[in-house]
């Protein structure tokens, strides 16, 4: 498994947009659809990393980066209600 930097743009309670730098590897299944992928990142007076599963939704190319909004896919009650809590 391949690990991205990327710079998260917004967060809600059912999805996230980020920007990758361009040229950064996506992989597409044959049906054309982007592949699930992982979100990892800190949260203010939060002691361990946030993991949440990903389907991208779409993308948009923009001069240095690609834009991607992707849905959450089921996350556990306890990553879900941690970050409920950094969104109120």
């Amino acid at each position: 498994k391949d690990f991205e930097r990327c710079n998260i743009l917004d967060i809600s309670f059912s999805g996230i947009q980020v920007a990758v730098p361009k040229g950064t590897k996506i992989e597409f299944q044959s049906d054309g659809n982007p592949r699930e992928i992982r979100v990892i990142f800190s949260l203010e007076d939060c002691p361990w990393p946030v993991h949440l599963k990903c389907q991208p939704r779409r993308a948009s190319e923009l001069e240095e980066e690609v834009r991607i909004g992707a849905s959450f896919v089921d996350p556990d009650f306890y990553t879900y209600t941690t970050l409920q809590r950094h969104l109120i």
